[in-house]
């Protein structure tokens, strides 16, 4: 029995984060194919699959990374879902599709939970993101338990020794030591709006 079945029964507000989705073909858009998410959100989409009880709701958040004309990260891994368990009810699956780094994540999605009803606020984000997640999350007023996404799967070495997880995971090193020096991470919002237009 995994960790997560404790925090099962509670009605929880679980946030999955997107992660960057990436255009493999100029074939179809993002959000009408989901073959076309980074594995990074397939990962997250398929835990979420796993994480939620029937009393909980979740954040897909994540916009336009790759431009506008490929859909948003939240709308891609919405439709993955979809397409992992088409009996789903994806009404349980809000989307907040403005944010494009993880301060403008924790930003609006800070919008959308204080219009809910208080509960239990679960992050989920490959293990590689949550420990700068969490603080940026923090430090807009959201306490988050953090969960990794690639610990809720079962099997999960093969995801975490890929080359994208590996790249990923230096390049969130690097982050984390620039959100000492850059808390509001304005370094990371200019790279971030000149690169993901």
């Amino acid at each position: 029995m995994r960790i997560f079945s404790i925090i099962q029964s509670m009605s929880r507000i679980i946030i999955a984060l997107g992660e960057n989705a990436r255009f493999r073909s100029g074939k179809n858009e993002i959000a009408n194919d989901p073959s076309l998410l980074s594995v990074h959100g397939k990962i997250v989409s398929q835990a979420l699959l796993s994480l939620m009880n029937k009393d909980d709701v979740a954040i897909l958040s994540g916009g336009f990374t790759t431009g506008k004309k490929n859909g948003t990260e939240a709308k891609s891994m919405k439709n993955y879902i979809h397409f992992l368990n088409p009996k789903f009810d994806t009404s349980r699956l809000i989307l907040e599709e403005k944010s494009n780094t993880t301060q403008t994540n924790a930003k609006e999605v800070k919008n959308i939970v204080e219009k809910l009803d208080k509960k239990q606020l679960i992050l989920l984000a490959p293990g590689f993101h949550l420990k700068r997640a969490v603080a940026v999350f923090k430090n807009h007023g959201l306490k988050v338990k953090p969960i990794s996404a690639e610990d809720v799967l079962e099997n999960s070495n093969e995801y975490k020794n890929s080359f994208p997880y590996k790249v990923e995971k230096i390049k969130e090193t690097v982050l984390n030591f620039l959100l000492i020096f850059d808390p509001e991470e304005k370094v990371q919002q200019k790279l971030a709006e000149l690169t993901r237009k």
